[in-house]
C-alpha cells in the first residue's frame, strides 16, 4: 500500500480536518474541482486561502485571518490532498471507473501505464505527484490501494511540463559495464585516498554526467549485495539510536565523542538530534498538548515582551515540590490567593507560550529543522511548564478543601491510601483545567478548577461510614506533582540537577549543588530558569545565554555541556560519599 502522503501546507491539512465528516458524493465532487484546480495554479503566483477552499469545496466561507499560499507550495500538496480525499471516501476502481464513465471521460491510468506511456520510471512518475499531476488513490477488487490518474489530469499536466517529461525520457540508464568500472573507480578512490561514499559519489557523478543520487544508489546496492563492501558504513541512525543521542546530550556529552561511538561525522549527530528534537515538537503539536485560548495580541510584535515582561509572570519562580505528605499539606494550606490581575497576567502568559510553541513547531522544515527555531520552542516550553505549575501551586489549597469536603473529614483523619488517590486525581484534574481557562472571558481560576476536582472526585471518594480511619501517615513520601505537561520531564536536565529547596531544607541540610563550581550553577540556571544567587529569570535561548556569558553563540553549548558534566559529577560524588543504612 502506498503510504499516504503528508500536507505541508497548513491551510490544506485543516480544510482536509473539516472534510473528514463530509458526505460520500462531495468528497468526490471535491476530488473533481482539486484536479480543476491544479491546471488553473501559476507556481509563480500567490493564492488566498478563501479562494482555494472555494476552488476545492465550492462553498465561499469569510476568514478572520486567510494566509497566502505560494503556487508552487499549493501545488505541491493538491494531489496530497485529493488522496486523503479519496482515503477518507474509500474510493473503489469500480466506482471511479463507472464515475468517469456517467461523466463521458476515459478510464483512468495505472502508475505503470503512465510511466510506459511517458517512457521513465515509476519514481519520475511519484515525484510529479508534487508538482501538479493529482492521483486518486483507489482500492481494487483484491483489496490492494493503487494511485491512478484520470486522462485530464495527465494531458494538463503534459502541456505545462513537457521540457521536464522530454529530458526524463532522454535519461538512460546505467549500464551493468559502466557500473562495474564505477565501483572499481570507487574502490581505488577509497583505499587511496580515504572517500567516503557520498565523496566518491560526487566525482564519479561528474566524471560519468550522471545524478549523484542514482551513483549513491549503485554504491549503496553493492555494500548491501553481500559482495564485500567497498565502504564501512554503519548505516542510518535507528530511532533508538537517535533517542540515545538526545540522552546524550542532555547528559552533556561531547558531540566529538558522540561521533566517534556512532561512526558519524558531527554534523550528522547535530542533525539526528535536531531531527529528533523536533519529532518530539511535532508529536507534542500533535497531540494537542501545545493548544491553547488564542488572543489577537499574540500577533503583536511587542507581545513577548509586553506578556511574558508583567510584573506577576516575573515574579514566578520555580514551584516548590515537597517530598512527602506532611510538607505537602504545610504548602497547600500556607499558599496565598492569587490577586485576580496577577493570575489572569499568568493565564495569559501560560497561553501565549504555548501558542509560540505550537507556531514554531510548525514552522519546521521536515527534513532540515532548525536548531534556533527549536531552541526558542523548547525555551517557551519550559516556562509554559514553570508558569502552569505555579498556578496549579496556587489553587492546591481549593483542592485540599474538596477532598476534605467529599470525605467529610480533616485530611489528618483519612486513610493514607484514600487521601493520596484523592490528591492525585484532584491535582491530575486541575492541570487541564487551568490549560483551557480563558483568562479574557472573566472569572477566577477556582470556578473551573473547583469543578473539575469535585468531578474527578465524585466517583472515587469512598463512603466515610463503613470502614475505620487510622491517621493520615504524614512522612509517606509523594511523587514530584509538577511534570504533568508532556514535555516538562523531557526538557529539563537529570532529575538530580533540578533545584528541591523544601527537600533539602526537610534533611536540615543545604542543597549539594550549593558546593559544586558556582559558573556551572549560573549556567544551569540561567538555562532552565532555576534560582541564580538569589534571583531567577525565565529559561533562555542559547542565543541569549551567550549573550549572557559575554560569549558567541557556538560558544553557549559548549559552556552549558560543561556545566551539565560538572554538575552530574557532583551529583555522583554526593551519592557515593553518602552514608548507608546501619
Amino acid at each position: 500500500m502506498p503510504p499516504l502522503p503528508e500536507l505541508r501546507v497548513s491551510s490544506l491539512a485543516e480544510l482536509a480536518a473539516q472534510l473528514r465528516f463530509a458526505p460520500h458524493l462531495k468528497l468526490l465532487d471535491d476530488i473533481d474541482r482539486i484536479e480543476r484546480l491544479a491546471a488553473d495554479v501559476d507556481p509563480e503566483a500567490n493564492y488566498p486561502e478563501e479562494w482555494i477552499e472555494f476552488r476545492v469545496t465550492g462553498l465561499r466561507r469569510d476568514l478572520p485571518e486567510p494566509i497566502t499560499v505560494a503556487g508552487a507550495a499549493l501545488l505541491a500538496d493538491l494531489s496530497s490532498l485529493a488522496e486523503r480525499l479519496c482515503e477518507q471516501a474509500r474510493l473503489t476502481e469500480a466506482e471511479l471507473a463507472a464515475r468517469l464513465s456517467e461523466q463521458g471521460r476515459q478510464p483512468a491510468l495505472h502508475a505503470d501505464a503512465l510511466a510506459e506511456r511517458w517512457n521513465v520510471s515509476r519514481k519520475t512518475v511519484d515525484r510529479c505527484r508534487k508538482r501538479g499531476l493529482i492521483g486518486r488513490r483507489i482500492r481494487g477488487a483484491n483489496g490492494k490501494t493503487r494511485i491512478v490518474f484520470t486522462p485530464e489530469s495527465v494531458r494538463v499536466y503534459e502541456s505545462s511540463q513537457r521540457e521536464s517529461l522530454e529530458r526524463a525520457a532522454e535519461f538512460s540508464r546505467i549500464e551493468p559495464a559502466i557500473e562495474l568500472r564505477m565501483l572499481r573507480r570507487a574502490e581505488r578512490y577509497h583505499e587511496l585516498f580515504g572517500c567516503t561514499l557520498n565523496q566518491c559519489a560526487e566525482r564519479l557523478a561528474k566524471r560519468y554526467q550522471r545524478s549523484l543520487e542514482a551513483v549513491r544508489q549503485i554504491l549503496r546496492r553493492h555494500d548491501a549485495s553481500g559482495a564485500a563492501p567497498i565502504f564501512d558504513d554503519p548505516g542510518s541512525l535507528t530511532r533508538l539510536q537517535r533517542r540515545a543521542l538526545l540522552r546524550a546530550e542532555a547528559r552533556g556529552i561531547d558531540p566529538a565523542t558522540l561521533a566517534r561511538r556512532y561512526r558519524r561525522t558531527r554534523p550528522t549527530i547535530a542533525r539526528a538530534i535536531h531531527l529528533e528534537r523536533a519529532r518530539r515538537l511535532w508529536a507534542w503539536r500533535d497531540a494537542g498538548a501545545l493548544e491553547a485560548p488564542r488572543l489577537a495580541t499574540f500577533d503583536r510584535d511587542d507581545a513577548h515582551d509586553v506578556l511574558l515582561g508583567a510584573p506577576a509572570v516575573r515574579a514566578i519562580g520555580v514551584a516548590p515540590a515537597p517530598s512527602n505528605v506532611g510538607a505537602l499539606l504545610a504548602l497547600a494550606r500556607s499558599t496565598p490567593a492569587t490577586p485576580a490581575d496577577d493570575e489572569q497576567a499568568c493565564v495569559i502568559a501560560l497561553h501565549f507560550c504555548r501558542a509560540t510553541a505550537s507556531d514554531l513547531a510548525s514552522d519546521l522544515d521536515r527534513e532540515q529543522p532548525e536548531a534556533r527555531t527549536i531552541d526558542r520552542a523548547e525555551a517557551m516550553l519550559r516556562l509554559a511548564s514553570q508558569i502552569w505549575a505555579w498556578l496549579v501551586r496556587a489553587q492546591m489549597g481549593l483542592v485540599l478543601a474538596t477532598i476534605e469536603r467529599r470525605h467529610e473529614r480533616p485530611s489528618e483523619a483519612m486513610r493514607t491510601d484514600d487521601w493520596l488517590g484523592a490528591w492525585r486525581s484532584g491535582v491530575a484534574s486541575a492541570w487541564p483545567a487551568i490549560g483551557s481557562f480563558d483568562a479574557t472571558r472573566g472569572g477566577r481560576l477556582a470556578a473551573p478548577v473547583g469543578l473539575a476536582v469535585d468531578r474527578a472526585l465524585a466517583a472515587a471518594s469512598p463512603d466515610p461510614t463503613t470502614r475505620a480511619t487510622p491517621r493520615l501517615r504524614t512522612d509517606e513520601p509523594i511523587e514530584d506533582w509538577r511534570n504533568a505537561p508532556p514535555w516538562s520531564a523531557a526538557l529539563q536536565p537529570d532529575r538530580r540537577l533540578r533545584p528541591r529547596p523544601e527537600r533539602d531544607a526537610d534533611a536540615g541540610r543545604p542543597p549539594w549543588w550549593s558546593d559544586a563550581d558556582a559558573d556551572a550553577r549560573r549556567v544551569l540556571g540561567w538555562r532552565f530558569g532555576y534560582p541564580v544567587e538569589g534571583s531567577r529569570e525565565a529559561p533562555m535561548t542559547l542565543e541569549a545565554l551567550a549573550e549572557r556569558l559575554s560569549t558567541g553563540r557556538a560558544h553557549a553549548p559548549r559552556r552549558l555541556r560543561i556545566a551539565l558534566r560538572t554538575l552530574l559529577e557532583a551529583a555522583r560524588l554526593e551519592t557515593s560519599s553518602a552514608p548507608g543504612p546501619e
